[in-house]
């Protein structure tokens, strides 16, 4: 029997008129071109019992005479009865899928049914409702599955459970044959791989015609939304009657779907698709008219606060402005639509550039003030990326291509490091989401000398590929090096740095009953003890307010608390090593560095120093220190040289 992957490349064999070239077939199923022809053989002798071939004409590509489609159309439904027979959700994540999308599709359903489809227990069942009602559901103020005597079925607000079905169902995947693999165990009838396929197809073709910057994950999650709203909204109307302004490839993504899809949309779904498009992040500064007064007022105000607080001017970074308008517009949709934004890089975010994260923080604070709005901590890093960029940004030629599988800050503040650490050796003339990066490469029109990549792609030519972290960490550059002259500017700052530390206020601490709270409560008295503070209490609570709007606890063992206002009348740094690493919210924590800041300090100067300490692979000789001079040197040279 074929498999699920050989059925959905059947499925486009089908489907499309015209011959699909193996790269095509690669692409749009998640695979590589040998495996396409792997599958292509396993099918060729399986439809050699009702004589039919599937052709080949260079360099078009695979295709099914039209007087064969009605047999293979009939032999594949076939195969996906005994597939659906045969083949079921094994994994928790699996039947939760499953179980997803027989509510989505059914009024209602009883939990013996499940049971009876799923060859499990009804406690299995009991429990995997439960589970994804929790995950759907998370942040909304009730349930969106509930239950009663007559089954389980949906109770909600219509848009909120399109939205998070179809991020659920598109959550972790990035290519079409995923999305294809949850879907095939349902009824044919409803076309789903057909459709999944057409409106998939379709998005990457408007987001490159409109050049809009979408991630990989997200061309998924829209196509699984435009596929929901298709399978609801007659049954389900949605009410969504809030107008929304129209952009032209937000207005393309209707009309074309509601062709693929046979679907009249009704405004309250048009206004849905509106809103959903626009609360996705990852789109072009061009696209957007930048003409909301009190969105540009807002951002001149957090300039303006930058200024003021850190002496740094962004006031006249058009750039910066663009990027900002556009992220913080749609970033206002998702916490209207009560979503926020998940960034897997927040915790390096906050390590490696902890200057930019602390300007973030006040944007922060001027959204809960003036919005009444929270962001969560992946919305405070997403704006600390283009604060980053913004301040290691150099202007520097060469030939790369850079091809990213993330969103635009990340891919944008990968580009701004690259060009840090390689200053006058490189020109990124090209940066790629996945998908346009192999659309180029199967024509062979690739102009530079080496691509440096976020993720794993394939590569046909003699141009050299490096597989780097987003973040480009130290490994990523010692690789790199092999391929452009490596340049680093060193730091001149470790007279400055040693001066920021007091001998009596380095401490070894025992954290048997001690938790982090604790023993910044310790340093803060120390702080006043030595009188570098006024109020040991009114200090401490500003520490507590700002490690509640985001924890200075780093990844690698280290923290940084501080206070929320810079009251410290000398700047100094106390020094905690804990003998042994205490854990605060589920994070070791081995060295705590308080810093109590004066209002007048070179702020930028001091980040870039404590930027350098936070960038420690390894904390043993630190911890190891036998006085606080050993402890400013070791630092120093692993986290400065």
């Amino acid at each position: 029997m074929l498999q699920k992957r050989q059925i959905a490349l059947l499925d486009l064999l089908l489907i499309n008129e015209k011959p699909i070239t193996g790269a095509q077939l690669a692409k749009t199923l998640g695979v590589s071109s040998r495996t396409i022809r792997s599958d292509i053989e396993q099918i060729q002798s399986h439809l050699k019992r009702h004589n039919i071939l599937i052709h080949s004409i260079n360099p078009k590509g695979y295709y099914i005479d039209l007087i064969d489609k009605d047999i293979v159309e009939k032999m594949l439904n076939e195969l996906k009865d005994e597939s659906k027979q045969t083949t079921l959700p094994q994994t928790p994540d699996e039947r939760m899928t499953y179980i997803l999308m027989d509510l989505l599709l059914h009024e209602k359903q009883s939990m013996q049914t499940l049971s009876e489809q799923l060859f499990v227990t009804k406690t299995t069942i009991n429990t995997d409702v439960s589970k994804l009602n929790e995950s759907i559901s998370q942040g909304l103020n009730e349930n969106l599955i509930k239950s009663d005597s007559s089954g389980i079925h949906f109770d909600g607000v219509e848009f909120e459970i399109r939205k998070r079905s179809a991020s659920w169902i598109a959550k972790d995947q990035d290519h079409l044959n995923p999305l294809i693999q949850c879907l095939d165990l349902f009824d044919p009838s409803n076309k789903f791989i057909e459709n999944t396929i057409d409106i998939y197809q379709m998005l990457v073709n408007i987001i490159e015609q409109y050049q809009v910057y979408l991630a990989d994950r997200e061309v998924s999650y829209l196509t699984m939304f435009l596929i929901l709203s298709k399978n609801r909204h007659e049954k389900y109307p949605i009410a969504y009657s809030l107008k929304h302004e129209h952009i032209d490839w937000i207005e393309e993504v209707i009309n074309q779907s509601s062709d693929l899809l046979s679907v009249n949309w009704t405004e309250d779904d048009k206004n849905s698709i509106r809103i959903f498009c626009d609360s996705l992040s990852l789109i072009s500064t061009e696209i957007v008219k930048q003409d909301n007064k009190d969105l540009q007022q807002l951002i001149d105000k957090f300039l303006e606060k930058v200024l003021n607080f850190y002496d740094i001017d962004f006031r006249e970074n058009e750039s910066l402005k663009q990027f900002l308008y556009v992220h913080i517009r749609s970033m206002f949709y998702r916490l209207e639509l009560n979503e926020h934004e998940y960034n897997p890089l927040k915790d390096d975010i906050k390590k490696k550039f902890p200057l930019a994260t602390e300007i973030s923080l006040l944007f922060f604070n001027i959204v809960k003030e003036e919005k009444r709005l929270m962001m969560n901590d992946s919305e405070i890093s997403y704006i600390a990326l283009h604060i980053a960029s913004a301040l290691e940004v150099l202007i520097e030629p060469t030939r790369i291509i850079l091809v990213s599988n993330l969103n635009q800050g990340s891919t944008r503040l990968l580009s701004t490091k690259l060009i840090h650490f390689f200053t006058n050796k490189i020109n990124i003339v090209q940066t790629l989401s996945v998908y346009q990066y192999e659309k180029i490469i199967d024509n062979n029109s690739l102009n530079c000398d080496l691509i440096v990549s976020t993720s794993s792609i394939k590569n046909t030519s003699n141009i050299p590929v490096v597989l780097v972290n987003p973040l480009l960490f130290r490994d990523d550059i010692a690789h790199l090096k092999r391929y452009i002259h490596f340049y680093s500017m060193e730091m001149k700052n470790q007279l400055r740095f040693s001066e920021l530390f007091d001998e009596r206020l380095y401490f070894r601490v025992s954290n048997s009953n001690n938790s982090y709270y604790a023993t910044i409560r310790f340093l803060v008295r120390q702080l006043k003890t030595f009188d570098y503070i006024e109020d040991e209490d009114e200090y401490y609570q500003l520490i507590l307010e700002r490690e509640k709007t985001f924890s200075t606890v780093m990844d690698n063992g280290i923290a940084i608390p501080h206070a929320a206002e810079n009251r410290s009348r000398k700047t100094v740094i106390a020094v905690a090593i804990l003998n042994e690493p205490l854990i605060h919210e589920g994070k070791k924590v081995s060295i705590i560095l308080l810093n109590a800041i004066n209002e007048k300090e070179d702020l930028q100067n001091l980040y870039q120093m404590i930027e350098k300490v936070l960038d420690l692979e390894s904390l043993n000789d630190a911890l190891s220190a036998k006085n606080l001079s050993h402890f400013i040197q070791i630092i120093s040279q692993k986290g400065m040289d």
